[in-house]
């Protein structure tokens, strides 16, 4: 069957996936980490996309803070996609509306969120081009996931399941149920017709805009207000920060749980998981560490993320233990959601203590591995065909040491071409850049030595960035 309508792909990735700190941070979130396999979430979310029918350009909404970091996989996956970049995160309902301001009247919407594990693609796809072939139109389409056990961290969908009907077939959505405790949960599970809620949605634009305008009147008026005052550019749509922030925050599950009567729901066996804790990632993902790196002494049943430092435990069993370069998450089994609850204050509690922070910037992004009043050391990660500007500095020398990857490294005029394991030396004063001529990120490290280490010691000559 063809399907009448121009599909719009809106991706969700605005989300900090605070729930897997240390690892995903609010700079660098779960859904741009290789966490699985060597591709992000984001990545398998954006292809997945090749295979759903009579697509139009996607649609991206993002904090304006990962732009460059969504560009660059848009430009490794050769992928043209309209993005439209928050100032800050106002949850769905503004990213719901947003997209609907943007898109035709008479597209169908297909919300996405770009930070999920689908184990079986193919099927999925496949359940995606069976509900877009037959949506009716003045209806509201969502997937419900097949419960394997009572979590208390998801939000369910109650339907009008018989046993009779095809999962081919949609199903009348009775109600929405917010997360539940862990007995509730329990019970809800065993009258089978309760579906984790999988935040996946599909409705036409236009019943996307009349929703929202009738039942959060209040949202559709300012975001009317800043769309019209919207600023556009080449790299994506953005907004009045202030004028933003005034914006009132709620999730379209709040707001669709008025509205059950709209509602119909596919049911979705496919392997999903939404990486929402460690607990999550841990039921997908066996530890990868290496047996020489772990002492385990009379200890079971524990999940170990990938760390480079030996680790011994000893008399402890169900925990996840997650080592990072500068923290460390231990964990009782089945309690790792918690850490949303204390992260913003950890993160205004160690602000200033932590030495290894990442920095993002257009060309890539760099790690400070030591930071004293003699010496500063990062760690460049240089994505492919990009360079930095062509600068100088009246403070700092810098040694450059090629880890992987090529570079082309200009000096006063003069080219070099450096791989791994070469170096070069660069007096201050001395105008230089680096680029990534290879496939791969070019990872560099960067030794400053002077009197002087700050950012604003960078005068540019010339920046790809126009900054």
């Amino acid at each position: 069957m063809k399907i009448p309508y121009k599909i719009r792909p809106v991706i969700l990735s605005g989300g900090s996936g605070s729930r897997l700190w240390p690892i995903s941070t609010e700079i660098y979130p779960k859904q741009f980490i290789n966490l699985i396999e060597k591709k992000t979430l984001f990545e398998t979310t954006l292809e997945r996309l090749k295979k759903i029918k009579n697509l139009s350009t996607p649609l991206i909404i993002t904090n304006e803070k990962y732009k460059f970091i969504i560009q660059n996989f848009l430009n490794k996956l050769n992928i043209k996609s309209h993005i439209i970049l928050e100032p800050e995160s106002k949850n769905t309902v503004t990213s719901f509306y947003l997209s609907s301001l943007f898109s035709k009247t008479n597209e169908l919407l297909l919300f996405l969120p770009s930070d999920h594990f689908i184990e079986n693609s193919q099927l999925f796809v496949k359940m995606l081009n069976l509900a877009l072939e037959k949506y009716k139109e003045n209806t509201w389409i969502t997937f419900g996931i097949k419960p394997s056990f009572p979590h208390d961290g998801y939000g369910y969908i109650k339907s009008t399941q018989n046993k009779h009907k095809s999962d081919k077939e949609p199903f009348k959505v009775e109600k929405f149920v917010e997360k539940p405790s862990k007995e509730k949960a329990k019970k809800m599970i065993k009258e089978k017709d309760y579906f984790w809620n999988s935040g996946i949605f599909i409705a036409s634009s236009k019943l996307v805009k009349n929703t929202i305008t009738k039942l959060e009147k209040d949202i559709a008026s300012d975001c009317d207000i800043i769309w019209g005052n919207k600023i556009k550019k080449t790299d994506g749509i953005s907004f009045n920060r202030n004028s933003f922030k005034k914006l009132r925050q709620k999730s379209i599950d709040y707001t669709l749980m008025e509205i059950p009567n709209k509602m119909f729901m596919y049911i979705l066996d496919v392997g999903w998981n939404d990486i929402g804790s460690w607990d999550s990632f841990s039921r997908i993902q066996k530890s990868k560490v290496k047996s020489n790196l772990i002492i385990n002494i009379n200890s079971k049943n524990n999940y170990i993320y990938p760390t480079s430092r030996m680790i011994a435990t000893i008399d402890v069993q169900d925990l996840i233990i997650v080592d990072s370069s500068d923290s460390l998450l231990i964990s009782k089994k089945g309690s790792s959601e918690k850490i949303k609850q204390e992260i913003q204050n950890l993160d205004k509690q160690f602000k200033n203590k932590t030495q290894h922070k990442k920095f993002i910037k257009p060309w890539g992004f760099y790690e400070i591995l030591l930071d004293s009043e003699q010496t500063k050391v990062k760690r460049l990660n240089i994505f492919p065909n990009t360079r930095l500007s062509y600068q100088y500095h009246k403070h700092r020398n810098e040694h450059w040491v090629i880890i992987s990857g090529i570079a082309e490294v200009k000096i006063d005029d003069k080219i070099k071409i450096l791989h791994k394991n070469n170096s070069v030396y660069i007096k201050k004063k001395t105008k230089h850049y680096v680029k990534n001529i290879s496939d791969q990120n070019l990872i560099v490290i960067e030794t400053q030595t002077g009197d002087y280490f700050g950012e604003d010691d960078i005068i540019r000559i010339d920046d790809p960035f126009k900054r």
